[in-house]
């Protein structure tokens, strides 16, 4: 009986492959005809592969990057699905064979609104924020949101680039106060915005399919209104 000496497996790069649906198959491969029809399968534009993200189980963030590496040329006909080979370089060897991991893999970048997840509120109509005026007086505005990503949450409609949110202080402040706005910086990662203090500006950013927004260098406001 044959005994087994070693085991040789991949580790840079390493692959993570997925079974794709056929609805999702279609729907970006409609996307992909639409956009760039020259482009192979697995690709966003003429050797340009599709960008992806994973994150292991103890990481809330998709802070590992790679690319769809291989599709294959059919379909699975006894379950629908189709295999997608995603290829990430591993350098620092972060990633051994065998771990759980959650990917996430982009459809198309947009851009769009980003504001600290915590300065956005809740009541009967829907999420608000608090934004404060060209007078100093702060004023409720209601927003549809999108995904989140660690601390920012997308807004896609409600807030413009200009508006000063309350981030600081929300246990104090409320609709007709006029106050003190401190602007500060804000650092949050994979964005130019910023999170901290009192009151923020949204930052555009960039959002690739679901996920999270990352985006051009514009520099955000945001600081504490004293009451």
């Amino acid at each position: 009986q044959a005994t087994l000496l070693a085991t040789v497996v991949s580790a840079r790069p390493i692959y993570v492959s997925i079974d794709s649906s056929e609805s999702d198959l279609l729907m970006i491969r409609r996307e992909r005809m639409a956009s760039s029809p020259g482009a192979e399968p697995g690709q966003v534009a003429p050797g340009e592969w599709r960008p992806v993200d994973i994150a292991t189980a103890d990481s809330a963030d998709f802070n590992v990057h790679g690319r769809v590496d291989y599709v294959d040329p059919a379909l699975n006909p006894q379950t629908g699905t189709i295999r997608v080979r995603c290829r990430f370089e591993n350098e620092n060897e972060q990633l051994i064979p065998g771990l759980f991991v959650r990917l996430r893999l982009f459809q198309d970048t947009q851009v769009q609104m980003v504001v600290p997840d915590i300065a956005l509120l809740s009541d009967q109509n829907g999420r608000y924020a608090l934004v404060v005026n060209e007078k100093d007086m702060i004023e409720a505005k209601h927003v549809k949101i999108g995904t989140l990503d660690g601390t920012m949450r997308v807004v896609t409609e409600g807030l413009s680039a200009t508006d000063r949110v309350v981030v600081n202080g929300l246990q104090r402040a409320r609709p007709g106060l006029i106050v003190k706005p401190t602007l500060k910086e804000l650092d949050v990662p994979g964005t130019t915005a910023a999170g901290g203090s009192s009151s923020s500006s949204p930052t555009p950013a960039t959002s690739k399919g679901n996920t999270p927004p990352k985006g051009p260098k514009t520099p955000a406001k945001d600081g504490t209104p004293h009451v």
